[in-house]
This record gives C-alpha cells, structure tokens and sequence, in this order.
C-alpha cells in the first residue's frame, strides 16, 4: 500500500492484487481496511481482491503482465511482490535452540533463548505481557528496543522487555498510527467515523484492549500506549460508555 501511494502521479497506472476481501483487514478490521483502499483509489489506483497471481507473463525476458485466477491479464512493465517475512533460522534446526513452529528463535523476557545465546528483531518470538502470550512482531521500534534489552543482560545488568509496540505510516500526507498487538479480537470500538477519516478504534477481547489505531485524532495513540504500559488502560466496558480517551485520563 505504501509503494501504491508512492508511485501515484509516478506511474502511468498502479493496481494491486490481494488474496483478501478487504486490504489489511486481519489486521485492521473492515472499516479501516475500506477507508485505505478508498484512499487509493480517489489516486487511480486499482483493486482487483479475492484475485491473487496466476502468472507472472514475460516475453523477451521483460514482464508485460499478470495474468489472474481468472484468466484475465493485466498490463505492465514492472511487478512488486510483498511475500512477507520468513525467519532465516534454517541453520539453527539442529542448534538445540528452542523454536516456533514458524522458525523464530523462543526467547525469554530477557531476550535470552538459552545459556548465553539472545536473539532480537524479527526472529525473536517473546513475551508480550499485553497478550498474556508470546508474540513476534516485524517492527524497528521494537528490534532496536529488543537489541537494548539483549545488550544489557548481555552485559549483567539485568532488564527485562516491558516496551509496547508501536507502529505508523503515512499515505498521501495522513499518519495512520498503531499501538499494542491484536491479531484476533472480539470488537471494534470507535470514537469517531473511518469513513469521515478521523477516528480512534479501540481493538478489544475479553473486556481489554490489546490495540489502538487513530488518523487525524492525535495523540490518542500515543496516550494509549503510555496507558498501556504503566497497566491503566480503561476497559472495554468502560469505553463503551464513553469512547473519548481523553475522559479516561
């Protein structure tokens, strides 16, 4: 999405293709995920979903197109592929290190994995005291916090991680900002409209909430992810009521 917005103005046409029904919407929901993809394509760019990649079409050893499931072949000069991530972890298989099924390197809150061995950033799958389970997660922010913690209990002054993730990006001028970790939830709870692009949504499960996303409704965000780190983040039940998170200050 950040290269889409990018190349708008730049190329002669911009389209993507996603194998989901709403762009992002595992990790933001419906709502969010439509008001980015309308964002987009107010900018010309075209959304072919529920598609995937058939076919990569190259002749003369130049790509010309992509052809779809469907068989129909959409014109162009230049492919980008967002593959995701896959821990380079091969080479610790027969380590004795423990690992995730995905590969990633278990580690404590320490960022110890075992003996004198640490592992940080992406590889790293940690404690993630928000969840009340482990987590990895592929953010800068936390491999340089993640780095820090190593460092230090490399170096015997022991510390433990307590930081709460935190992410942003920006398409067309507008800063979408992100705090906590939720990869399922039970609800949504919004101050605010995606539609009207100014809103702060509260991701809850069983009564807490393990995220927080805003645009055009700072520093809601950034309150959030205090309040959830010093443990006062206010309840699902209590937002319900009123979901101005300012009132809970």
């Amino acid at each position: 999405m950040e290269v889409a917005a990018y190349l708008c103005g730049k190329a002669a046409s911009v389209s993507c293709i996603d194998i989901a029904a709403v762009p992002f919407e595992r990790v933001l929901g419906t709502r969010i995920g439509k008001m980015l993809q309308g964002m987009l394509e107010e900018k010309g760019v075209e959304f072919h979903l529920n598609a995937g990649v058939k076919e990569i079409v190259v002749e003369d050893g130049k790509v010309t197109g992509v052809m779809l499931p469907s068989g129909e072949t959409l014109s162009c000069e230049v492919v980008i592929a967002g593959v995701g991530v896959v821990p380079a972890t091969e080479f610790l298989k027969d380590s004795g290190l423990p690992l995730s099924g995905r590969g990633e390197v278990v580690v404590d809150g320490n960022m110890c994995a075992e003996g004198d061995v640490y592992a940080a950033g992406d590889i790293a799958r940690f404690p993630l005291p928000l969840i009340g389970d482990s987590a990895s997660i592929g953010h800068w922010q936390l491999a340089h916090y993640h780095g820090r913690v190593a460092a230090r209990n490399m170096g015997g002054r022991e510390e433990t991680y307590s930081s709460i993730p935190f992410f942003w990006t920006v398409l067309f001028g507008k800063s979408l900002r992100y705090c906590g970790h939720a990869l399922s939830w039970d609800d949504i709870i919004f101050d605010g409209e995606p539609e009207e692009m100014k809103f702060s949504a509260f991701f809850v499960k069983d009564d807490k909430v393990l995220a927080v996303c805003s645009l055009n409704s700072d520093p809601v965000v950034s309150q959030a992810a205090e309040l959830m780190f010093q443990g006062k983040m206010p309840s699902a039940s209590q937002l319900r009521k009123n979901p101005k998170l300012s009132s809970h200050l």
